[in-house]
């Protein structure tokens, strides 16, 4: 079973894009922090999670949610290789989560739980298998992660 939830805070804002198709694509970052102590400097180590939202979801998510919010992400891990575009010799591999349902659980520098939550869910809101490919997104070119989501 291909299943995954994460709860984090946005790294920044969703960016909404629409394919060719119509069809409403979020991509945004989950800030996730890892169990782990607190260094001498006080920082916690996160790990920042690339995730892809379709449809309604992807709506909601570009117009409530904002850099710092907490929020909760159902879906499945979705991988995907491409020809590096500076060499095409070179095969790259990328992966990210489809998000099914997101949650959105506390605002920046809210103490109390919002209400909204996203209606959609994966019986009404689950991409094509190849949603990714439509969605035209090019590869991050941050040189050391390969991740097209």
């Amino acid at each position: 079973m291909n299943s995954v939830s994460i709860v984090g805070r946005l790294a920044r804002d969703p960016e909404l894009r629409y394919t060719d198709g119509g069809m409403p694509v979020a991509k945004f970052r989950v800030a996730v922090s890892r169990p782990v102590k607190r260094g001498p400097d006080g920082s916690t180590p996160a790990d920042f999670i690339p995730v892809t939202a379709f449809r309604k979801t992807a709506e909601i998510v570009a117009q409530y949610a904002h850099q710092g919010d907490l929020v909760s992400v159902i879906g499945s891990i979705q991988t995907r290789q491409y020809q590096d575009p500076t060499d095409p010799n070179v095969t790259r591999y990328g992966w990210g989560v489809v998000a099914n349902r997101v949650g959105f659980l506390v605002k920046k520098g809210s103490r109390r739980a919002a209400q909204a939550d996203t209606a959609a869910t994966a019986s009404t809101d689950t991409p094509p298998a190849d949603a990714a490919e439509d969605a035209d997104m090019p590869p991050a070119a941050d040189g050391g992660m390969d991740d097209p989501f």
